[in-house]
């Protein structure tokens, strides 16, 4: 009795390792899933600094909101012409600049947008100030910055592209 019970749940356990393993994915898998997801944020059209600024807002926003609402409120800020003059490139300067209320009307539709308005200002302003604006690229610099912690540090790093993409695709483009 006790050894047929326990092959059973050694059989059990066993198919348990089999399922997680088949769930395990390389980090090189996880970054081109990440990429792929991110794609529509990352037009590699738009300057290299806007599509910085533009990942990192969207890994504010991301925090317990779909990424079609996510998608969502990056196009309606992009349709405001205070925060983007040319209707395509979001920066920082003019996030810095911007009413944090209007901000917070603007994304009413994401979770937690007073928050996120908050810290996608404040974030938009140390960029400003500390970071000459450039959005940093360090992780431990991504995690000084308000709203963003060890995981969405990560993420930002994983689906920004190097500046050698951007370069290629605006070569091919031109």
């Amino acid at each position: 009795r006790g050894s047929s019970s326990g092959s059973k749940a050694f059989s059990s356990s066993s198919s348990t390792e089999k399922s997680r393993n088949k769930k395990l994915m390389t980090a090189s898998e996880i970054k081109a899933h990440e990429i792929k997801k991110w794609a529509p944020l990352r037009d590699l059209s738009l300057p290299f600094e806007s599509i910085k600024f533009q990942l990192l807002i969207g890994a504010i926003m991301s925090k317990q909101t779909q990424f079609t609402i996510v998608c969502k409120a990056i196009r309606t800020m992009k349709e405001n012409s205070c925060l983007c003059k040319d209707g395509k490139s979001l920066d920082a300067a003019a996030f810095s600049m911007f009413d944090e209320v209007e901000l917070r009307r603007m994304i009413r539709f994401v979770h937690y947008n007073k928050q996120k308005a908050k810290h996608i200002i404040q974030t938009a302003k140390m960029i400003m100030s500390r970071f000459r604006g450039q959005v940093p690229t360090l992780r431990d610099q991504l995690m000084r910055l308000p709203g963003i912690g060890p995981m969405l540090a990560n993420l930002v790093r994983n689906v920004t592209p190097s500046k050698s993409e951007c370069t290629a695709e605006e070569i091919v483009e031109a």
